[in-house]
């Protein structure tokens, strides 16, 4: 159990953040993550914790990329910050960050470690990570595992933000699994990609788990469509917050 704390590398070993929103801070979508993160206030306002899920109804809208860069922008704001990649059948955010898989959320809960020895600090300032694990046989199992609840509940403790990214909605019932834990949820969908039984379908099995979804992120919008969207070459995202009651 100790052999993923001795494994951790330094921080002068690792590499820089590849990400959008420290390579090109000044990038209009970073700034319009920037926009979101102001939103994000209003929303969180009667969250049930600090947790947000970030997902989507399927695979390549864009939602990895948006979890990584939005918790760079979160951290860049003074808050610690905590990413968790909960895509224990394909995520791959730890490359983003020039870190291992191992030694993360499968390890937390098949081994009994402490959060400690899965959290791994990254070069940016104020963020931390804790990635996969070894990507185990029974995703499901192990993200309905009490331990799970446990590893959430103390990192919401220790952290401003919690950010988790996770399989598609569609795909698999991972991502209502986690929703039952998180305060709230973003849905990223991708411009033009969607038939519209497919966001209901999602939108519908969100909210059968008990997970609050006060937004959705719009991404891949075209420039001429998004009046209100800011752009990275020629595509921008939007977001959409809607308030209950």
């Amino acid at each position: 159990k100790e052999r993923w704390r001795l494994g951790k590398m330094s921080r002068s070993q690792r590499k820089p953040a590849l990400l959008l929103a420290v390579l090109e801070k000044a990038s209009l979508a970073v700034e319009s993550l920037r926009s979101l993160r102001t939103t994000l206030h209003f929303a969180m306002l009667e969250a049930r914790s600090n947790s947000i899920l970030i997902t989507g109804p399927a695979p390549r809208v864009g939602k990895s990329f948006i979890a990584a860069n939005f918790a760079v922008v979160m951290a860049q704001s003074g808050k610690r910050i905590l990413l968790v990649d909960g895509d224990l059948r394909r995520g791959g955010l730890h490359s983003l960050f020039g870190l291992s898989r191992e030694g993360g959320v499968s390890e937390y809960v098949s081994e009994g470690l402490e959060l400690e020895a899965v959290i791994h600090p990254t070069l940016v300032q104020g963020l931390d990570f804790i990635p996969t694990g070894v990507l185990p046989p029974n995703p499901s199992e192990v993200l309905m595992h009490q331990r799970f609840a446990t590893l959430l509940s103390q990192a919401e403790q220790r952290y401003d933000l919690v950010l988790l990214d996770s399989s598609p909605v569609l795909a698999a019932t991972d991502a209502v699994i986690i929703g039952q834990h998180v305060g709230a949820a973003l849905m990223v969908i991708r411009a033009g990609l969607h038939p519209p039984r497919e966001l209901r379908d999602t939108v519908k099995r969100l909210a059968n788990g008990g997970t609050i979804l006060p937004g959705v992120i719009f991404n891949d919008m075209p420039l001429a469509k998004g009046r209100y969207g800011y752009g990275y070459g020629k595509y921008a995202y939007r977001y959409s917050y809607k308030r209950e009651g």
